[in-house]
């Protein structure tokens, strides 16, 4: 029994106390239910012997109810299963005198189990897959239970509150989609656990193989639409379609008239897999057109258009099929025959034969290196005569990515023969070539590969990778450390660093100005005063000039308040005496008589702080002499 021990306990203590309550109230036995006392054959007292008498109380409640009763005596049902148990006694379940507000079907009756929680095992069909997480009701329901019998003594009670009258037939509470043809067959082809038709052997009656195992239902069952028929196509139900032939249920695409011969019989050239590619094989091609080289490889739709049967192809030339590039009639390219493409072009690809390599070579611009494997139009470009062009002038098709200094002398660098325009560059630029460019290569930038500088961007072409510098933009080549703080310095960079080395710099003594490095402060380095901030940029503007800002107070703030600066008393970078204090006018407590050869740590004595430190008391301090002499 399944449900939780608490509600069931709650539940039977209030159908104890409700029993209790009417036994108090009314005397025994207490009012019918509000169903039976509806009934007039069974109110009132005189009408006891309706429920009560000869043949026991159960008899009687089976004798009014016959739906149960055809439970109990079918086996069927929860009463009939109740029955086959041995629990053959209504009242143990559906109590009654308890008055009108009692309900016949109460916990006790749910053998003090939650209702949401029944075990439907009585059930031949048994709740699984989606029907076990359905709530009562939504199968209980007045609709698919159908109406309700009529008892011994009248028309029985409606069934809004009823859990009788369902049946195990799927079309008892689901639409029946598919006709006549399938009715009452649904667990031929689905189960509980969805609605797709997973048990149905389809190899039975037609294999789906291929792509017919990936079509839907209703794409041959046309005329059936999941959930309602459609109206708008002929109904095509479960139990027949169109054809089991390709033509039955495909149109052909060869329709054109002669290509008749190719017959119905699809499977010569296709598969069930797939429509394309076809298996029709190259070599099976007619002979008056072999399908050579690029030929084989292409679609058929590419030749034979609608224009253009299957049938009906003939050889031809190629300009037949293929615009010639070379302008009309052949006018740009220097052959007897401009439309014989085969002396330049092979049929296995568009690139060129042997051939145009010695024809270039003739004509004085040999296509080597990098330029062997350009593309024609690259420089011959559509509508234009071929070009006569030296081998030796670059810039007559390519733009010069460098000063002017190097115009028209790619040659210096680069070789026809170089597979790239990178290596050759960087493997024969030198550093007296550099100086050409107006940046001269002095240490350390000698020892630097190209590829430094001159960046490789990916989407960058080489060639455009040469900025334009000037050898005192350091910026443009390294980060700022400064953070922009020396912006606008004259010289830039080589204000305070050399070209040659970026530390040491040369930013001297001398130059700090702005806080005069003497005494103790001449010794220290420049990264003791010059911390770096949050973003951890170091620095040098804005750095503060106040004692306080770099050394630790060693009085403990006991003298903040006279002065806003320590060299009021300690004159002297060069020592930490107190030169500039006056005992006379920087204190309460002149120095006269014998108190101006009294030791300072006489009356100022060291002391321990709380953190364990010590310190030199110097406030505050009594004035009084008994505050430093004791009286004899």
């Amino acid at each position: 029994m399944r449900g939780g021990a608490a509600t069931s306990l709650f539940g039977g203590a209030a159908i104890v106390a409700l029993a209790g309550w009417v036994a108090v109230r009314e005397p025994s036995p207490g009012p019918l239910a509000s169903p039976h006392a509806g009934v007039a054959a069974l109110a009132g007292p005189a009408n006891c012997g309706a429920c009560h008498g000869e043949g026991g109380f159960t008899n009687k409640c089976l004798a009014c109810h016959g739906e149960i009763r055809e439970q109990v005596e079918s086996g069927a049902g929860y009463h009939g299963a109740k029955w086959r148990d041995g629990e053959r006694d209504c009242a143990a379940c559906h109590g009654e005198h308890y008055g009108g507000a009692f309900p016949l079907v109460n916990d006790v009756s749910w053998q003090r189990e939650d209702p949401a929680a029944f075990d439907h095992g009585h059930v031949a069909f048994g709740l699984t897959g989606a029907h076990a997480e359905l709530g009562c009701p939504q199968c209980h329901r007045p609709a698919f239970a159908g109406d309700a019998w009529p008892t011994a003594t009248g028309a029985h009670a409606p069934r809004a509150s009823s859990f009788l009258g369902l049946t195990q037939a799927c079309i008892r509470c689901h639409e029946d989609t598919h006709g006549a043809a399938t009715h009452g067959r649904c667990t031929e082809c689905h189960d509980q656990c969805s609605f797709e038709a997973g048990r149905f052997d389809h190899a039975r009656v037609f294999a789906l193989e291929g792509a017919h195992a990936t079509v839907a239902c209703e794409a041959c069952h046309r005329g059936w639409r999941r959930g309602a028929p459609s109206t708008n196509e002929p109904a095509m139900p479960f139990d027949r379609v169109a054809g089991r032939r390709c033509e039955q249920c495909h149109t052909s695409p060869h329709t054109a008239p002669n290509e008749a011969g190719f017959g119905a019989e699809c499977r010569q050239c296709h598969t069930t897999s797939r429509f394309t590619p076809h298996t029709f094989a190259a070599n099976a091609h007619p002979e008056r057109f072999p399908l050579r080289g690029a030929h084989a490889t292409i679609t058929c739709a590419a030749c034979h258009g609608r224009a253009e049967p299957l049938a009906d192809v003939s050889p031809r030339a190629c300009v037949t099929c293929h615009t010639n590039p070379h302008g009309v009639g052949g006018t740009e390219m220097p052959l007897a025959n401009a439309n014989d493409c085969a002396s330049c072009h092979r049929e296995d690809s568009w690139r060129l034969t042997a051939a145009v390599a010695a024809i270039h070579a003739d004509r004085g611009f040999p296509l080597a290196g990098a330029h062997a494997s350009v593309d024609c139009r690259a420089c011959h470009r559509p509508g234009h005569a071929l070009p006569a062009r030296a081998a030796t002038r670059c810039d007559a098709c390519h733009t010069s990515p460098h000063t002017t200094a190097f115009e028209g002398d790619c040659t210096s660098c680069h070789r026809l023969d170089d597979a790239a325009w990178q290596p050759g560059a960087r493997t024969r630029m030198r550093v007296a070539d550099h100086a050409r460019t107006g940046f001269p290569l002095t240490a350390p930038h000698e020892r630097l590969a190209c590829d430094a500088c001159h960046r490789a961007e990916p989407a960058v072409p080489y060639a455009t990778r040469f900025p334009g510098r000037t050898p005192d933009d350091c910026a443009a080549c390294h980060r700022d450390p400064h953070a922009g703080q020396f912006a606008g310095r004259t010289n830039g960079c080589r204000a305070c660093h050399a070209a040659t080395h970026f530390m040491p710099s040369t930013f001297g003594h001398a130059e700090h100005d702005a806080f005069p490095l003497t005494g103790g402060h001449a010794g220290v380095a420049c990264v003791r005063c010059h911390v770096p901030d949050a973003a951890g940029v170091r620095r040098f503007q804005g750095t503060p000039r106040d004692c306080r800002a770099c050394h630790a107070d060693p009085h403990r703030g006991q003298l903040t308040d006279r002065s806003a600066s320590c060299t009021r008393c300690h004159t002297s970078t060069e020592r930490w005496s107190a030169d500039g204090f006056d005992h006379a006018t920087h204190s309460r407590f002149p120095l006269v008589g014998v108190h101006q050869g009294v030791a300072c740590r006489a009356c100022h004595v060291e002391r321990r702080a709380p953190d364990g430190s010590r310190f030199v008391h110097y406030r505050p301090l009594g004035t009084r002499c008994k505050d430093c002499h004791r009286v004899r």
